[in-house]
């Protein structure tokens, strides 16, 4: 039987992507929107705004791309379908992909929006929350 130590050893299921490419940003989008496993029509009518794509330089398809992708990878994960929590080595090594302060910045504050717009936070998206301040604090 594997320890809880062990299983959080294990390597990532997730893609690799390219440091603050596109890609990795638009996944960290992708988390936010899917780490509840719930979307609402708030969340989605923020998602159409292109004001988020602009201040992430991401373009549309890129996004609904990697969205795609991760929700492949899940599945290759989770095949019931049953949700999948991220493990912290996960998450930070998806997080760490972004190393840019300044689109640490913007990201942070895409998912805020993204996370609060629905008007109610559940556990997972505080989760996710303080994971990203923790992860990307501002140097000193």
């Amino acid at each position: 039987m594997m320890t809880r130590q062990a299983r959080n050893r294990r390597p990532t299921h997730f893609r690799p992507y390219p440091s603050n490419s596109l890609q990795a940003r638009a996944r960290v989008v992708a988390i936010a929107l899917l780490v509840d496993g719930e979307t609402d029509d708030h969340e989605l009518a923020y998602l159409n705004d292109p004001a988020w794509l602009k201040a992430l330089d991401i373009d549309r398809t890129v996004f609904i791309e990697v969205l795609h992708d991760f929700c492949e990878d899940l599945a290759k994960i989770t095949p019931s379908g049953i949700g999948y929590p991220l493990r912290d080595n996960e998450l930070l090594a998806m997080l760490n992909e972004v190393s840019q302060p300044a689109l640490q910045s913007r990201l942070k504050e895409v998912t805020r929006h993204l996370i609060e717009c629905d008007g109610k936070v559940s556990r997972q998206e505080a989760q996710l929350w303080r994971k990203i301040i923790s992860s990307w604090q501002p140097a000193n």
